[in-house]
């Protein structure tokens, strides 16, 4: 005899019986005496047991697997440790792990690297789309503080070449990241889920908030996040190396550009910017073994300044009066169909279909030089992947519910 989901379950049919054995996956068994029902209301209560579950990663290979048998070095970040560390972009929350080393010319910066690789001998994937195109040059890359580090369910880092799954640039390593997906009802009830967060940072006089919604039924279900982040001047350490005090910084005064003395040379004046990052997820279930998911992401950011060009001198005036990065915008929305058989000629396939537009620029103008120098850079592409499993083994449960064993 079953219960149902909250736990009830006639036993009109077991009249006469001299006791219940009971038994559900994560608690002791019980027995109780037939005639014991009434005394207790007919409430019966389990007690929690202790077992061992294994480990379960998203690996290089792409699909699930025990963490004992995944041949590579792989660091998973957790929400919990997001929530802990509090960290103020994705290439933040990429270092704290003590695992990447950042390399950062600029507050709004964030060049990872892997293994002594780096910019685009890395890759960066999102929900399973790779984010690597033609504008990825060899040197440092800030494209990974577009990731929410606020929306994301899991993220994973895998150490060592990854090219043969996950094709070019995958050379250093690979860094994975999945966002919030939508959560189905297990039964008609409609599920409700959200979150919320703010932060405030003294370095940077930095404050920011995010939010994320979720509804679900049985067959649709939907989640949204929205993230906004202002990043203000940094301020250094009283320890910090001398090179990157800022006793003067460059303004244009009268028409004419200036160089003016900073009363506070540990603020560093011109570093502040802007971040703000947008998804959404739709996703439908006909039937278990179907699902098809359509997914929006947007990320922007302000103009960002590149400080340690900034600071440099040339006899005796500043370099240059400007130096920085354009806004960095990202567009994706991507398709997304997982299909789970019995029988045929795949156990579980799994399609992606996903559409990018990028664009960036570099400018820098010279002290005293009218004349702004200006690189712009866009790109758009059609991404398309195909993913087909085949057990050999013990048929599987044609079912794309939840199951017992936890993913990390």
């Amino acid at each position: 005899m079953l219960t149902d989901v909250r736990g009830r379950a006639s036993i009109a049919s077991l009249a006469g019986s001299d006791s219940l054995h009971l038994h559900l996956l994560g608690y002791g068994p019980n027995t109780v005496a037939f005639g014991d029902l009434a005394k207790s209301e007919n409430r019966i209560v389990l007690t929690a047991a202790a077992f061992p579950l294994n480990e379960v990663v998203i690996s290089a290979n792409r699909w699930e697997q025990e963490a004992d048998r995944v041949p590579d070095q792989i660091t998973v970040i957790k929400p919990r440790d997001i929530v802990f560390n509090n960290p103020g972009t994705a290439a933040d929350m990429l270092q704290q792990t003590g695992e990447v080393f950042m390399q950062k010319s600029q507050l709004g910066g964030g060049s990872p690297m892997l293994r002594g690789f780096a910019a685009n001998r890395v890759l960066i994937v999102v929900d399973g789309v790779r984010m690597n195109n033609a504008i990825y040059r060899a040197g440092n890359l800030q494209n990974v503080i577009s990731a929410d580090p606020y929306a994301l369910e899991r993220a994973e880092v895998i150490h060592g070449p990854g090219a043969m799954t996950y094709g070019s640039d995958a050379i250093g390593g690979v860094m994975d990241f999945h966002l919030l997906s939508p959560k189905f009802s297990a039964d008609s009830t409609l599920l409700f889920r959200g979150g919320a967060a703010a932060r405030y940072g003294s370095a940077a006089s930095e404050y920011g908030g995010h939010l994320d919604l979720g509804l679900g039924g049985r067959k649709l279900a939907f989640v949204g996040s929205a993230s906004f982040t202002r990043f203000g001047d940094l301020r250094m350490g009283t320890q910090g190396p001398d090179d990157y005090l800022r006793p003067w910084y460059s303004e244009v005064i009268n028409g004419a550009d200036s160089m003016v003395i900073n009363s506070d040379p540990e603020l560093q004046v011109g570093s502040a910017y802007d971040n703000m990052n947008f998804m959404g997820k739709l996703a439908y279930r006909p039937v278990a073994s179907l699902e098809i998911g359509a997914n929006f992401y947007y990320s922007t950011t302000s103009d960002v300044p590149r400080y340690d060009r900034l600071i440099e001198l040339r006899n005796d005036a500043p370099r240059s009066a400007e130096w920085y990065y354009g806004p960095q915008d990202w567009l994706m929305g991507s398709l997304r169909i997982q299909h789970q058989a019995k029988r045929g000629p795949w156990s579980t396939a799994r399609l992606t279909v996903a559409y990018q537009d990028y664009e960036e620029s570099r400018n820098d103008r010279n002290f005293g030089n009218s004349r702004l120098r200006t690189q712009a850079e866009q790109v758009s592409g059609i991404w398309g992947n195909l993913d087909l499993q085949k057990d050999l083994g013990l048929a599987r449960n044609c079912s794309m519910e939840p199951s017992s064993s936890p993913t990390t």
